[in-house]
C-alpha cells in the first residue's frame, strides 16, 4: 500500500508585536496523528488561496484535513485555500475530513448556511450517531443545519437535532463539529471513525 501524505490545513493568527500576519496550526495536531495515524506522513499546508492546488501537486499530497480555528469570512486567504481545496479534492478524488471549521466551510461549500448558537464554546455535550449517544467536545459559536440534502448526509447530532457530522453520499469527504485532536488521549470513536475514513479499517 502506498503511504498516504496528509495535508492539514492552518488558522491565520496575528503574531504579538508584529503588523503581519501568520499561519498557524494548534500543537495538538502533532501528537494525534502520531496516535490516529502513525503510517501516515503529514504536513501543514499554508493559506495559498488559489495556488494550494500547486502545492498539494507538488508535495504529492493525497489526503487532507481541515482543521479548526477562525470563523468563516473573517479570513479571506483561508476561505479561499480551503474552498479551492475541496474543490480540488472533489475534482480528483482525495479523501478531505473536516474538524469544527472544516465542518462549516464544507457546509458552506454546498450552500448549506451554519447559525449562530450559545453555550457549546468550551464544553462537552451529547452527540447521537447510530443511536448511540457519544460525549465530544466543543468549542464553536457556531453549529450546524438541522437538515441536509443530498450529495451530503448527516450522520450525527446533538440532543436539539443539529447537524454534528455528516460524509458525501458519493465522494471521500466526512466532517465533524468537534475536535478530536484537544483530547489528551484519542477516544475509541475518533480513532475508529478517522482510521476507518482514510482507509486503514
Amino acid at each position: 500500500m502506498d503511504q498516504l501524505r496528509i495535508g492539514l490545513t492552518m488558522r491565520v493568527v496575528e503574531a504579538v508585536e508584529y503588523a503581519e500576519k501568520r499561519d498557524a496550526l494548534a500543537q495538538d495536531w502533532p501528537g494525534f496523528m502520531h496516535q490516529v495515524l502513525p503510517e501516515y506522513k503529514w504536513m501543514p499546508m499554508p493559506n495559498l488561496g488559489s495556488g494550494i492546488a500547486s502545492y498539494v501537486q507538488s508535495w504529492n499530497l493525497s489526503g487532507f484535513i481541515i482543521t479548526g480555528g477562525n470563523n468563516l469570512f473573517e479570513c479571506p486567504e483561508r476561505d479561499e485555500t480551503e474552498l479551492a481545496l475541496i474543490s480540488y479534492a472533489l475534482a480528483n478524488d482525495i479523501p478531505i475530513f473536516g474538524v469544527c471549521r472544516g465542518f462549516q466551510i464544507m457546509a458552506h461549500y454546498f450552500g448549506f448556511k451554519i447559525q449562530p448558537c450559545s453555550n457549546h464554546a468550551a464544553t462537552t455535550h451529547e452527540v447521537i450517531i447510530n443511536g448511540d449517544k457519544h460525549m465530544v467536545n466543543s468549542y464553536h459559536d457556531n453549529c450546524g443545519p438541522v437538515e441536509m440534502q443530498p450529495p451530503l448526509m448527516a450522520f450525527a447530532r446533538d440532543l436539539e437535532g443539529r447537524i454534528e457530522g455528516f460524509r458525501h453520499v458519493q465522494e471521500p469527504l466526512m466532517a465533524i463539529m468537534w475536535h478530536p485532536e484537544r483530547e489528551c488521549q484519542a477516544t475509541d470513536l475518533n480513532i475508529k471513525m478517522i482510521r476507518k475514513f482514510f482507509g486503514l479499517l
